[in-house]
This record gives structure tokens, C-alpha cells and sequence, in this order.
């Protein structure tokens, strides 16, 4: 005797409702729709703070490329899955019509991902939570100063016997 039994498991939300127009589409396609939704409903008038969060976070900080596909990391030394920083090192982008002094310039200082959070926290007037690793690298960014970050610890790995701190 053989039972079958068919049923569609939806679990993509909209706050506590599910989303049934979501089943089938990238979940990048549909946050970027209500983002843009977000946007266009808003009154100008008033400030607005959006963070659009994608569940595929590597690709805009894809970090080192790998040269046996065709890329090169130059001047960088080392490849994707290395601890050199042409495997580590990523790309930011900050961009508002109103909080820089300059336009068009790159910050080069020493930063950690974990240096966004205490940095937007300053910008957003709020306090850091004490006990964290990151710093508020804000009055660096805009001032064009000197990153407040000297260091931080790229990896260490007991398994394979590396390790790397910058």
C-alpha cells in the first residue's frame, strides 16, 4: 500500500502574514521591491532610515577573486581562500546627497565589518554598547582622518595551523 500526499509548505512572510505573491521569487527581487515601495511612500519631508539586508550579503563584499577563473587581486598578494589580503580585503560603499563634506573620495583605513555597527550608530546619534570589537569609524570617514583601528584578527584556524593578524 503506498500514500501520497501533497501540500505546498509556504514560509515567506510580509510581518506575520504569509506572502503568498513571494512563492517562486528570489528573495532578493522581493526585498528590493518593497524597499523601492518604501521609498516611493515616503514623505520627503520627513528623514528616513533603510537598511535592505540581502540574504546573498557576500556578493556586494566579495572578498579576493580567484585566479585560475581569470581574475587578478593586483596589487594585492594572494587569491580567494587565502589569508593574504588579495582573498580578504573587501569593498564598501557609502553614499548620501548630505552627510559628506566631498563627494567622490575614498577612505582607505583600516576597517573590520565589525566596525559598521558602532559607525552608523554614531551617525545615527545613538551610543555603542560597551564590550563589542568594533569602533565607530565615522569621524575618520568624513574628516579624513586616520582609521581609529590598528589591528584586527584576520583568522585563526588550529585545524588547518594558520593564521593572520593584520
Amino acid at each position: 500500500m503506498s500514500a501520497s500526499c501533497t501540500f505546498e509548505a509556504l514560509d515567506f512572510r510580509f510581518n506575520e502574514e504569509v506572502d503568498k505573491n513571494a512563492s517562486g521569487v528570489y528573495s532578493t527581487f522581493a526585498f528590493s521591491r518593497r524597499a523601492q515601495e518604501i521609498l516611493e511612500e515616503h514623505n520627503t519631508s520627513q528623514p528616513i532610515f533603510l537598511y535592505l539586508a540581502f540574504q546573498a550579503v557576500h556578493y556586494p563584499l566579495e572578498n579576493g577573486g580567484d585566479p585560475t577563473e581569470g581574475a587578478s587581486n593586483w596589487p594585492l598578494r594572494g587569491a580567494k581562500s587565502t589569508l593574504w589580503e588579495g582573498g580578504t580585503r573587501g569593498k564598501g560603499l557609502l553614499y548620501s546627497k548630505n552627510l559628506f563634506k566631498k563627494t567622490g573620495t575614498t577612505y582607505n583605513g583600516l576597517m573590520h565589518i565589525v566596525d559598521w555597527f558602532p559607525t552608523f550608530m554614531t551617525l545615527a546619534g545613538g551610543e555603542t554598547p560597551s564590550g563589542i570589537d568594533g569602533v565607530s569609524q565615522w569621524d575618520a570617514i568624513v574628516n579624513d582622518k586616520a582609521s581609529p583601528r590598528t589591528e584586527f584578527v584576520y583568522n585563526i584556524d588550529e585545524i588547518n595551523q594558520n593564521a593572520a593578524i593584520r
